[in-house]
This record gives C-alpha cells, sequence and structure tokens, in this order.
C-alpha cells in the first residue's frame, strides 16, 4: 500500500470580507441563519468567517490513517475493485487546477464512503473533509473525538452547524462529498425525496468566490447486472439495485466487490454552469438544474456500465408480436403464402426463440474466469487500447454503440465482451452465425449475449421479419451490438467488402426516428498468430470448409499446447449513424425519405466502417516480417538485410501514423536516442542531396538504426515463424539467412496481408512503374497514371481504398512522394525516370502484390477451358489452382500463395464483370448453381487480348529476375 497522506493541513485561502461579497450572497447573509427542510443549518457568510480548522473538523471527514483492522478489511475487500490509474490521473488533475473540488454520490452509503476514503488513500488523493449522512468517529484519531466532545461541551461548536462548516471547507478548496439521496431504510419508512438543500449552498458559495467549484460525479457499482425493468417483492422491502438499503447493499458488496468498478462522470464547472444560466436569479431553480444535471451524468455512467434494462426472452418476444408494425408485416405475409395470422404467427414465435439472446452477467462473470484461464495459456499477452476505450466509453454516454470489428478469428467472438466485462463496460449483444448455437457452446453464447442468424434469409419471409423486428427492438431499447460487418471470417488477412444487411438494419433505426442516434465504433483485432493458420491454409488451398461441431469443438482443444504469441485490440474513432444520414438527407421514415439517398448513405457507411477499422489496425513483428520475407520467393535473406528492411517499412508505417503493437514500441523506446540522431542525419543528407534514393543504402541511416532496435522482436516473429515450420534459419559462421519454405508461404502471406492496407498506394505505383521499364529507362506521366489505374481496378477486390478519396487524388499525392524522396525524376519534356538505386525499394512494394497479379494472371489462361463446354464455379476454380500448383512446379509462377482460392474467386469476379466470362444460375435438384461459359461476343477477342497483354506485362518484371 502507498504511504498514509498527512492529515489535513490548516487553511491557507483567506476569507474575503463581507464588502467582498456579491449583493445576491449579502442579501443572503442579511437572513442569517435559516434551518432547510432537510435540518440543514444555512448560515450566512458573514457569520463563516474567522473560523478555524478546529472549527471546521466535522464527524463525516475522511480518515488520513487507517488502523490495522480497517486497512485488513480494506485489503481483501476493496483491492478488487478496479479503480483505474487514469481516474486517479484525472481527478488529481482537476485537484491541480485550483478549484474547490466537490464529488457527487448517487445514494448516501457509509460502506461507499469508507471505500473512497482507502481509494483516496491508495492513489495520494485528496481527502473529504465533509459527507452528508455519514459519520466516519469510528475510524477517526481518538485525540479528534475526544476534542470534539470537549468542544461540544466547553466551546463554540454547538453553533458550528453543517451549512457553516461546508460553506468554510468550499471557500478554503477543500474536498467535499455529497450524497444525492437517501437508500431505502425500514426505520424511514417514508424515505422522503431528494432535497435541494446542500445544491443550493453550492450555488450560494460559488456566488461569493472567485474560484471555481467543479462537481464531479462519481460511480461506484458493486451490483453489474442490467435492471430487469421490473420490480420484485425483495426490491419493494430492501430497496432497487439504484438505491439499495443497507442489507441489500451489504449483500452486494459481499458477492460483487470482486467485479465491481469506479467511474467518474463528466465534471461540472459552477462558474460555467451559472454563466450559462445567467438569467435565473432563484438559488433552488438553479439547484434543480444542477442537480438534474449530475443525475443525468450519473446515469449515463451507470448506463456505460450497468446498460439498458434487459426483459426476459419471452418478455421480449411477446412485445414484439405485440407491436402494430410487426403485426401489420406478418399479416402481409400470411395474406401472400394464403395461411392463417395466428399460424404465422406461431412460427415468428418459433423464430425469435432461434434466434434471440438471454444475456446474464452471471455467464459473463463465469466467461470471464475462464477466458482469463485460457488467454494465459495460448497467448503472451493482450494490449488493450486504452485511449480507444475512454473514446468508447464517452460515446456511450448518450447513445447505443453497434460495435463493428474485423474478423479474422473465432476468437473474436470472445475478446470483445471480455475486454468490456473487465474493463467496467456493458458487454453488447452479439450477431453470430446460426453454425455456432449448437450444444453446449450455443447455450453458453445466448446466455453471454449472442443472438444468432442463418446463413441466408432467402425464401424465408417470416424468418426475415422476425430477425429484422428482434435487432430494431435490441437498438430501440438501447441495447448495445457487436457485428462483423465482413459478415464472415477473413481467411486472407485482408478486409473482406462490406456486408449491408445489419448495417442496414441500423441505419434504418435511427432513419425512422426510434432512436436519436447510434454509433458505429470500428475495432480491429491484431493476432501475432491465428489458431486457426492450419484450417485457413486448406481451405485456401481448395479444401472443403469444415462445419463447426461439437467434434471440433474437442479436436481444438489441441490449441492449447501452443503459444501464439499476442493480440492487441485497437478501436476507431466513433461514426455518429445519424451524421451520414443526414450528410446524403436520407432521414425519414421508410416510404418517405428518399430511397437513392438512403442507399448511397447504407454504401457509404459501409465502406467508411471498414475505412476506420483498417486505421485501426495493429502492424505487429509478424506481419512486417511475413511482408520482408514474401519479397524473396526463390532465394533466402541475410539476417542483417532483412532487419534492415524491416526498419524501412516500419519507418514508413510510422509516418503514416500506424498503430504500433506493445513490443515495438517499448524496442523503439529503448533505442530512441540513436534514432533520433540517424533521422537528423537522413534529414541533412536529403537536403542536400535532394532526397534519398538509396533508402536500403549504407548512407540511409533511420531504416537501420530502426531495424537494430527491433532486432529481439523480429527474432521472436522469427522464432514463432520456425516452432510452425514456415521457415529455415541456417547459420554460417556470423552470418544467418533466412529461406521460406514453399509449404510455409501461405500462412505468411496471410500476416502480409495485415499491413497491405499501410503500402497499397505505394505498391500499385511501384508495380506499375517496374511494369513500364521494360518499355524503355522513361515513361510519359499519362502512360504511368493509366498503367497504375489499370491495376488498381484489377485489384479492386482485393483491398479496401482509402474511402472518399478518388484514384486521382491519391495517385498525385504518391507520385509527389516519390519524386519528392528523389525515387523519380521528371525531365524538361515532362518524362520521369527512375534512380538506379531505387529499384530495390520499388521491387519491396511491388513484390507486395507479385502473388495477386500471378492469380490473375492464372485465370486469364485458364478461361481458355471455358471454350470446351460450361464449367461451374467450383469446378473451374479448382482447375484454375491445379493449374497454379503446375506452374510453381515448373517456375513459371514463383509465389505458391497465387493458388489461393480467395485471390483466384476475385480474379473471376474480374473476368466476369469485363465481359469475358458469363456467369448464369441453374438449378440442380434443389440447389442453385452458377455456370460459366466463355463469351462469344463478336468484339470480346480484341478485348481479352488488349486486357490479357497489359496482365503479362505487370507480370513480366517476375520473369525477367528469373532470367
Amino acid at each position: 500500500m502507498s504511504t498514509p497522506t498527512p492529515e489535513p493541513a490548516p487553511p491557507t485561502e483567506p476569507v474575503p470580507p463581507a464588502s467582498a461579497m456579491t449583493p445576491a450572497r449579502a442579501a443572503s447573509g442579511a437572513r442569517g441563519a435559516v434551518m432547510t427542510p432537510m435540518g440543514l443549518r444555512a448560515v450566512s457568510l458573514g457569520a463563516a468567517d474567522g473560523l478555524q480548522d478546529r472549527d471546521l473538523q466535522h464527524p463525516s471527514a475522511m480518515v488520513p490513517r487507517l488502523g490495522w483492522l480497517a486497512r485488513w478489511f480494506a485489503w481483501v475487500f476493496f483491492k478488487p475493485v478496479a479503480f483505474s490509474a487514469k481516474l486517479a490521473n484525472d481527478l488529481n488533475a482537476l485537484h491541480r487546477q485550483g478549484g474547490g473540488l466537490v464529488h457527487v454520490l448517487s445514494t448516501i452509503s457509509l460502506l461507499d464512503y469508507f471505500y473512497f476514503n482507502w481509494a483516496w488513500l491508495q492513489h495520494g488523493l485528496p481527502l473529504a473533509r465533509f459527507a452528508n449522512g455519514v459519520s466516519m468517529r469510528w475510524l477517526q484519531p481518538v485525540r479528534w473525538v475526544v476534542a470534539a466532545g470537549l468542544r461540544r461541551l466547553f466551546g463554540r461548536a454547538a453553533a458550528r452547524g453543517e451549512g457553516e462548516v461546508l460553506h468554510g471547507l468550499l471557500r478554503r478548496r477543500e474536498p467535499v462529498v455529497l450524497f444525492l439521496r437517501r437508500g431505502f431504510s425500514l426505520i424511514d419508512l417514508l424515505n422522503p425525496k431528494p432535497q435541494m438543500a446542500y445544491l443550493r449552498e453550492l450555488v450560494e458559495v460559488q456566488r461569493s468566490i472567485e474560484f471555481p467549484l467543479v462537481v464531479v460525479p462519481q460511480v461506484l457499482v458493486w451490483e453489474r447486472d442490467p435492471d430487469r425493468g421490473r420490480h420484485s417483492i425483495i426490491d419493494e422491502f430492501f430497496g432497487d439495485p439504484s438505491a439499495p438499503g443497507r442489507l441489500r447493499k451489504l449483500l452486494s458488496f459481499l458477492l460483487n466487490h470482486r467485479r465491481a468498478h469506479v467511474r467518474m462522470g463528466e465534471p461540472i464547472d459552477l462558474q460555467v454552469f451559472l454563466a450559462r444560466h445567467a438569467q435565473v436569479l432563484d438559488d433552488m431553480v438553479l439547484a434543480e438544474r444542477l442537480r438534474s444535471d449530475v443525475v443525468q451524468a450519473l446515469q449515463q455512467e451507470d448506463r456505460v456500465i450497468r446498460g439498458a434494462p434487459i426483459r426476459p426472452p419471452e418478455v421480449i418476444r411477446k412485445e414484439i408480436l405485440g407491436d402494430p408494425e410487426v403485426v401489420a408485416d406478418l399479416g402481409r405475409i400470411a395474406a401472400q403464402q394464403n395461411r392463417s395470422i395466428d399460424e404465422v404467427k406461431k412460427e415468428a414465435h418459433a423464430n425469435l426463440r432461434e434466434i434471440g439472446a438471454a444475456f446474464t452477467m452471471n455467464m459473463l462473470a463465469f466467461l470471464s474466469f475462464v477466458l482469463t484461464l485460457l488467454w494465459a495459456r495460448i497467448y503472451d499477452g493482450i494490449e488493450v487500447d486504452e485511449e480507444g476505450l475512454d473514446r468508447l466509453r464517452l460515446a456511450g454516454r448518450k447513445d447505443p454503440l453497434v460495435i463493428v470489428p474485423s474478423h479474422k478469428s473465432h476468437i473474436d467472438y470472445l475478446i470483445i465482451s471480455y475486454l468490456f466485462y473487465r474493463n467496467g463496460l456493458i458487454p453488447p449483444h452479439i450477431a453470430a452465425g446460426a453454425n455456432l448455437s449448437f450444444f453446449p457452446l450455443g447455450s453458453i453464447f445466448r446466455r453471454g449475449g449472442a443472438f444468432f442468424l442463418r446463413r441466408t434469409f432467402s425464401g424465408q419471409p417470416i424468418y426475415a421479419a422476425a430477425f429484422r423486428h428482434y435487432v430494431r427492438k435490441l437498438l430501440t431499447d438501447g441495447h448495445w451490438i457487436e457485428l462483423f460487418p465482413e459478415g464472415t471470417r477473413s481467411r486472407t488477412g485482408k478486409l473482406l467488402p462490406p456486408k449491408f444487411g445489419l448495417i442496414k438494419l441500423v441505419l434504418e433505426t435511427v432513419a425512422d426516428g426510434r432512436r436519436d442516434d447510434i454509433q458505429f465504433v470500428p475495432a480491429n483485432f491484431g493476432y501475432e498468430r491465428l489458431i486457426e493458420e492450419k484450417a485457413y491454409r486448406k481451405e485456401l488451398e481448395g479444401g472443403a470448409k469444415v462445419a463447426e461441431s461439437p467434434v471440433e469443438v474437442l479436436k481444438a482443444t489441441q490449441v492449447l499446447v501452443h503459444k501464439y504469441g499476442r493480440i492487441r485490440i485497437q478501436f476507431g474513432e466513433p461514426m455518429s449513424v445519424r451524421g451520414v444520414l443526414e450528410e446524403f438527407g436520407a432521414m425519414g421514415p421508410e416510404g418517405v425519405r428518399d430511397a437513392k439517398a438512403f442507399d448511397r448513405a447504407l454504401k457509404v457507411c459501409g465502406w467508411r466502417i471498414l475505412g476506420g477499422i483498417n486505421q485501426a489496425a495493429v502492424l505487429t513483428p509478424t506481419a512486417l516480417v511475413a511482408a520482408v520475407l514474401l519479397s524473396k520467393t526463390h532465394k533466402g535473406i541475410a539476417r542483417e538485410d532483412l532487419s534492415l528492411r524491416v526498419g524501412y517499412l516500419l519507418d514508413i508505417a510510422i509516418r503514416r501514423g500506424a498503430v504500433l503493437s506493445e513490443p515495438i514500441v517499448t524496442a523503439m523506446q529503448v533505442q530512441r536516442q540513436q534514432i533520433l540522431q540517424a533521422e537528423q542525419h537522413d534529414t541533412q543528407r536529403s537536403a542536400e542531396a535532394g532526397g534519398l534514393p538509396d533508402p536500403f543504402g549504407h548512407l540511409s541511416q533511420r531504416a537501420r538504426a530502426i531495424g537494430q532496435a527491433v532486432h529481439g522482436v523480429v527474432d521472436h516473429a522469427l522464432e514463432l515463424f520456425t516452432a510452425s515450420k514456415w521457415i529455415l534459419r541456417r547459420r554460417f559462421d556470423s552470418e544467418e539467412v533466412v529461406i521460406v519454405r514453399a509449404e510455409g508461404r501461405m500462412h505468411l502471406d496471410y500476416y502480409k496481408n495485415n499491413l497491405l492496407h499501410l503500402f497499397v498506394a505505394d505498391a500499385l505505383l511501384a508495380a506499375a512503374i517496374l511494369s513500364l521499364l521494360q518499355r524503355a529507362p522513361a515513361m510519359a506521366p499519362d502512360v504511368l497514371q493509366a498503367q497504375t489505374k489499370f491495376l488498381s481496378r484489377l485489384l479492386k477486390f482485393e483491398f479496401v481504398y482509402e474511402p472518399g478519396v478518388q484514384f486521382d487524388d491519391q495517385y498525385a499525392r504518391t507520385l509527389d512522394e516519390f519524386l519528392t524522396a528523389g525515387w523519380l525524376q521528371r525531365h524538361g519534356d515532362g518524362s520521369l525516370s527512375v534512380a538506379t538505386t531505387v529499384r530495390g525499394a520499388l521491387r519491396l512494394y511491388a513484390k507486395l502484390l507479385q502473388n495477386f497479379i500471378e492469380s490473375y494472371a492464372l485465370v486469364g489462361r485458364a478461361i481458355g477451358q471455358l471454350k470446351a463446354g460450361p464449367m461451374t464455379e467450383a469446378a473451374f476454380v479448382d482447375h484454375a489452382q491445379k493449374m497454379a500448383q503446375m506452374a510453381f512446379d515448373l517456375g513459371t509462377v514463383e509465389c505458391y500463395e497465387a493458388m489461393s482460392k480467395a485471390n483466384l474467386t476475385n480474379a473471376l469476379r474480374i473476368f466476369i464483370e469485363e465481359g469475358f466470362v458469363v456467369e448464369r444460375a441453374e438449378t440442380v435438384g434443389k440447389k442453385k448453381v452458377k455456370t460459366l461459359t466463355a463469351s462469344t461476343e463478336p468484339d470480346t477477342a480484341d478485348k481479352y487480348a488488349d486486357f490479357f497483354s497489359r496482365l503479362h506485362e505487370l507480370q513480366a518484371p517476375w520473369a525477367l529476375e528469373r532470367l
């Protein structure tokens, strides 16, 4: 424990003379002492002049030194309560600003007050010297108690009412605590409504002093269960959780002290408050308004911790099916299907049972305990974006949140709920695939907040209506939701295009006026290694996806024998749904709003969400090392060169504001001075030479210094890859060479793809430059731009380009960076040429796209098979994969990962869009199957020849390297 703070020092703040009072306070002072409705003696400030520190000692003053029994009790029962270092820093910062702090809590509680006494001692925070409704005599030093008794017998203490003490303390900037109301009490059956006397005192004091009083709402939640929306007989006798009686408070404390949390609401500056209400002269009216603001702040913070009220699943189903809009929807479906409304309602009720969550905080507590053990077993650590959590908490005070994370692993379903629970936030309801509803995990997930949706709603109008109204009900009631905008797990490490169904329901909830606003919060999971990596490789090589089942769960226990590095959870900036809708003029109920404007808003919102996820992406050592290793296709790379190239990519990523994983940050902080010196060297050399046209040369120092700084981090990544048998490490005397195994390339490609969004613009331009260098050493600017644009459009299904930025703007920005760095030189005729020393860096960038270009070229060749007759899409992709395997074995394709099923499928979409392949949907038995045929349009052959020629030109630099 930290050293206890010393006893309060004598006051140093002089009390202003009566002449310094404001007219309003002088008038109040003329009244003398009056009795408030609560029996509080409100004394004029004139009577408070000349008070000594001993006159201001109050039975409720916090104790600066706890006895051994109190310390033991606090250590056992209070230590588990979550009181964050940030909260302590924020309170210290408020204290240093020089105002008087008034901590406000909802309900009088000696237990809560005792906790804050202990917690503020632990964090070195100023202790409160007054609180209404509590006494700390039982903890105060004996000499204080004796002195107080003597003053009552022989001194003037009888004249020192609570109001006088409160006034004196506030004028001396001493912290105080105010409780707004009493909890339920069997003694006081009338349970009077809260009175305004103490808050009115604050208003009166603030009018008479020059420094601000700062009201700080404080929330201490022992019982985190959401309100169930109804009161039981227990609540009637012992008080509800928001205002518990002593017995309920004690029971809640004993049961929940290990999962309690403290939070601070938005502070209220009373000077600003009075200025905002300058037209109001009645102090009681101001006190009412102040109380309303404080209660709102407390409720907002409570809502972030405990969430919206949750009713039993059966009640929710009844409310949904009783909604007039739902009844009308089901009536239309009944008429279309020629069925009775009762029959349709019965099916809808069954669908809601299949869909709905059965959220309980007890299940979250159990999962938190289990997952804590699991994470410690399989991960080296979990890094959390604390600043992002704070942004999220602020956004959640006012509006419901929809968390929209990347989807890379089944672990994703667990992390957000676990993280929120451990950090005092209400865990969200989670949109999960129906494939996860199998016994027994389905029941566990459902009680943990999961609601389930089928893979397709096609031909199921009743199910679609039930699901739509269930989600709307959750959002309308104010519940937080977690949904995965990609719709499924990405097997490639890149973001998938957004699925708009659930996003549309969120937008409709705000557009229709059911909620004033909802906030999307992007999130990104950064894994050093995935537990599904072997399964993903199998699928990408053409293997069938294995359905989730109890057997697969048992097989998954094999992950417990491995370590998978670290996880980093990063949050993006919250995005207002209302802001997007208003931007496009898409507000209003269906049938009234502009349908086209709403569709535009929906599409933009989906892509902005993905952009936010990319911005929150975490740069991990495994991603950096994988990207550099895959830039060497048939050869190994020296360990020193590996560090240099990792340092270069990391340097560029840092300059672009990338989020770095904790090990990288720590390693760079250790070598911070050397990196700064190297940067000064590069800056001077760049000024002298007009750029750094040799990024890997011995004179480029910053990349080399960064590479050396993260040497240990790179080694850790190499150890992970070596243990997985993806790479070989061979030592030749003092030199080490790292070689990528062919079977490891598909795995490494996943981690390389995690960082592509940072460098995709550079990679597109670099690949275009290298392809045009085959024609001539100089290139026309318009030709380079056209080649880059062709490649950008070719790979449009592979990447999420920066939302809202047009190609021409992004291209101009990237070209300017290349020119500034001295990589490209512009000649008098406008043509561009490449510095000889920069080709290594250009190849590093371009190699990031090599496997994609090779995949697309393979599909272009495989189209010839369609001339022999139609093929199903699955058969065609399988044929293209066999061609890729043969080409890799022959050496005409360098990248084993070019046979990725995901790459080939995206390439096929491009060839269909260009009109070279015709896609038709046919019904075979009960299944719909896509069949493909080669286009027979007259001009297709010439268009295809030109298209494939440009594609071949983009692939050619790698063929030249092999020669």
